[in-house]
């Protein structure tokens, strides 16, 4: 089997959180080929890998990304425009508390839940 992962900024460049499960769900896993792609911000140097590489892993190479503009995908900044229009923002009310359905039994629980979904809440 072969698993591809694409790692954002972080295995095999960065210790911890996801470079750490990343590295050790690869690692238990001795009987499948993972490759790797990290995504890596072009404006920073190339990274050091902080973890050893598996044997389950295929060569790591190196691949210039290619940054393109607007422009060259055929693109003006009014595609960029936003399409919708916000007309309010608010916050809205509290929630109600939860209320506890009173009885002694899951019997009684029962009958208090059906009279207050009647009565109060108006839905059945």
């Amino acid at each position: 089997m072969h698993v591809c992962l694409i790692a954002e900024g972080s295995y095999p460049y960065v210790t911890g959180g996801v470079g750490k499960w990343t590295h050790d769900l690869i690692a238990s896993l001795p009987e499948v080929e993972f490759t790797v792609i990290a995504l890596w911000p072009h404006d920073n140097p190339e990274p050091v890998p902080r973890y050893p590489t598996l044997p389950n892993i295929m060569k790591a190479k190196t691949k210039p990304m290619k940054v393109l503009g607007l422009k060259d995908l055929g693109l003006d900044t009014s595609a960029l425009a936003p399409k919708w229009k916000v007309k309010e923002m608010f916050v809205p009310p509290p929630r109600q508390a939860c209320k506890m359905i009173p009885g002694d039994t899951p019997g009684d629980q029962v009958k208090n839940l059906l009279k207050s979904l009647k009565e109060e809440a108006k839905v059945l």
